[in-house]
């Protein structure tokens, strides 16, 4: 081997390190990203569930408020015991709340049971007692 061939395997050679270390560099870095791009991912779901999870929270309260609302006004209106009041909260959407006493006249507590729907489909129902007044 002559002295020109040596000095050019050895270029070539020396080449191949550097291309190889490029790409280790360039592996290292895509990793990076897609570990950053997994740690966000995550993050922005559990944001969510997090975001989502208030939202149901705050409607059930806002139900049960309701609920209770429509026991309170049914409980100072006079009617029999067998009678149940159908209360409306939207008629274009089919919502509306059934409110009935569950305990007797004579009972030192009225027992109230209030109950909404949603096209026939019975949702959320809570039982309160109010004195008898």
């Amino acid at each position: 081997m002559t002295l020109m061939q040596s000095r050019y395997l050895g270029s070539d050679h020396s080449g191949c390190r550097h291309r190889d270390a490029r790409q280790q560099t360039g592996s290292v870095s895509l990793m990076l990203v897609l570990i950053l791009a997994l740690l966000v991912g995550t993050f922005a779901v559990s944001l969510s569930g997090r975001a989502a999870q208030q939202r149901r929270a705050t409607q059930h309260h806002q139900t049960i408020a309701v609920l209770e609302s429509a026991i309170d006004g049914v409980s100072r209106a006079d009617f029999a015991d067998d009678e149940t009041l159908r209360l409306p909260i939207d008629e274009n959407a089919g919502r509306w709340i059934e409110v009935r006493r569950m305990s007797e006249s004579g009972d030192e507590l009225h027992l109230y049971q209030a109950t909404q729907f949603q096209d026939d489909r019975p949702g959320l129902s809570i039982l309160r007692s109010t004195p008898v007044e």
